[in-house]
């Protein structure tokens, strides 16, 4: 026999929730196959089976609450099973140490359904997106299936019946459920509107010297083919920053009412999908070069993006960038990735007249919007801290030092 413990998928995870399994007892499953997937305070994840074998038991139904190191299910080994290494718990003081090998974990920003589920959906021409599900955190059930086909006979039937109806008589309320991602997103904004006491900091800076500086990169031979932003010049700027005002890489310990410096500086940059926001992060940001980060940047959006972003890629930031990027507002006041105590947001870079040495000229600018938890940070500081933050994208040279 081989026990499957629930792993840590996740930063300092200590218990998930079953949404719904794929798998029942008795069934036999191949390495990698769908096994179950189980809610976290991130995200709906899905988990894979660390071997092949039989299913003989279910550490529990759909619905309940597990907690990391239990049973998850137990399998029969066949011949061709090799059960791999059970995934150690997170330490949140210490460096992730990452295997070679490992389970891998796919975030979903999707309605939950069994494959079954799903394709029933697709034989019977029912979008499953339109489902409002009845099983546990709005999984949809074949039952859903039934009475949604049923329903819609009706309603052709009532159509062709009737008369048009008036205006007024068809001004329903549209019911949209919050569940999956946009559930995490909600129960992590209202943890950090309800457990801190936030309060924002703004600064306007000048940026033309940047945005020269960034001209100067993309017309390089090198850069023929490669498009820069300026997101990774905010975020090298940041983390440099950090390094310097070490009580902003920090996380609130509400039990031990202390406040938890993290000695490794890795950036959340938040990022707006079809289904909800989501943070991957930029591990060690402080050591890598703009370049560097450019490029781990754009491949961490395009997984984002595509809905293939693992919790590893997602997980683990202690400082957020918000960015709204060249056609978003002049100024936001994000709120903090909790349990983080402080979140940067960058504005649009507006090109306007601004006063230099008593002459005016024409040059770009762009505000700074940084909200923090005031019970453990106070004004001055924020100040110093934007501050450091804007003498990197002032004066981009610095960035060579």
């Amino acid at each position: 026999m081989y026990d499957f413990l629930l792993p840590d998928i996740g930063e300092g995870l200590h218990e998930a929730e079953i949404v719904g399994w794929f798998v029942k007892q008795g069934q036999k499953v191949a390495i990698n196959e769908p096994l179950v997937e189980v809610q976290t305070d991130k995200a709906v994840v899905e988990i894979t089976a660390p071997i092949t074998g039989v299913i003989e038991k279910l550490g529990g139904e759909e619905g309940n609450t597990i907690t990391v190191g239990s049973l998850l299910c137990q399998f029969s080994k066949t011949s061709d099973s090799s059960p791999p290494q059970q995934t150690q718990p997170f330490e949140e003081k210490k460096e992730e140490s990452l295997p070679k090998e490992k389970i891998e974990f796919s975030v979903l920003g999707r309605v939950m359904a069994a494959p079954s589920v799903r394709k029933a959906a697709r034989t019977m021409g029912i979008n499953i997106e339109e489902i409002q599900g009845s099983g546990p955190n709005g999984r949809v059930l074949r039952g859903d299936l039934d009475r949604h086909a049923k329903q819609s006979s009706s309603a052709i039937a009532l159509v062709q019946n009737k008369s048009k109806r008036s205006e007024d008589e068809v001004n329903e309320n549209k019911i949209i459920p919050i569940r999956g991602l946009r559930k995490a997103i909600f129960e992590n904004m209202q943890k950090a509107v309800s457990k801190a006491v936030l309060c924002t900091g703004m600064e306007k800076i000048n940026v033309t010297k940047l945005v020269a500086f960034r001209k100067s990169i993309q017309q390089l031979p090198e850069m023929k083919d490669k498009k820069i932003t300026y997101l990774p010049f905010f975020i090298k700027a940041v983390a440099t920053a950090l390094q310097e005002h070490e009580q902003f890489n920090a996380k609130v310990d509400e039990d031990q009412k202390a406040l938890v410096i993290f000695p490794y500086i890795h950036i959340g940059v938040a990022v707006a999908t079809s289904d909800g926001l989501l943070v991957p992060v930029i591990k060690h940001a402080n050591k890598k070069s703009i370049f560097e980060i450019a490029e781990e940047l754009e491949s961490l959006l395009a997984k984002a993006l595509s809905k293939k972003a693992t919790v590893e890629d997602l997980t683990g930031s202690t400082f957020t960038i918000s960015s709204t990027g060249k056609d978003g507002a002049t100024f936001a006041t994000p709120i903090t990735n909790y349990p983080e105590v402080a979140i940067l947001g960058t504005h649009k870079i507006v090109k306007e007249p601004i006063v230099v040495e008593d002459t005016i000229q024409i040059g770009h600018t762009m505000t700074l919007s940084c909200t923090f938890d005031h019970r453990v940070i106070d004004g001055e500081p924020v100040n110093a801290f934007m501050r450091s933050v804007a003498d990197y994208l002032e004066e981009p040279v610095r960035f060579l030092l």
